[in-house]
């Protein structure tokens, strides 16, 4: 991976994910800071347009150690670090996040081919996408000191 330049003219080389950019940009003091132009914001903003998103279908799932990805097709991403729950159209949860120890199994590929219908934006704490077969994922800004999920494209960091 190249490195990335932060203002100031450093360069550092990051893993994937926007953490690494984080805990740097703590390290070094320099808020607001930004990464090839992420600029990461603390609580999710009323103003927040994921239009491009209504329509997108969910193609892929991605698991890791620290975030879950989500990508769409035809474009578009969210790799979530923070606290998400799934729940059915009766307000069911069906699926949320939980540490790597006390998980049994997921349920978040049950989104898998379904497209994105609508959102809700519920200022400062979560967004919500809403997909076609009556699932809806809700993702929080769960951290204070750290991103909770990052969003492509647009570089929105929250």
């Amino acid at each position: 991976m190249p490195p990335r330049r932060i203002r100031g003219g450093a360069e550092f080389v990051f893993a994937a994910g926007g953490g690494n950019a984080a805990i740097l940009a703590l390290w070094l003091k320099k808020a607001p800071y930004t990464v090839n132009g992420l600029i990461p914001m603390h609580g999710v903003p009323e103003n927040l347009d994921l239009s491009d998103f209504v329509g997108c279908v969910l193609g892929q799932i991605c698991l890791d150690q620290y975030q879950v990805e989500l990508h769409f097709y035809p474009d578009g991403s969210f790799f979530v670090e923070g606290k998400w729950e799934l729940t059915d159209g009766d307000g069911k949860i069906v699926d949320r996040w939980e540490e790597h120890a006390t998980r049994e199994v997921y349920r978040l590929h049950r989104c898998l081919g379904s497209a994105v219908m609508d959102y809700s934006i519920d200022a400062p704490k979560s967004l919500c996408l809403n997909f076609d077969n009556g699932l809806n994922l809700r993702i929080f800004d769960s951290s204070k000191e750290s991103e909770s999920f990052n969003i492509q494209p647009g570089d929105i960091a929250v």
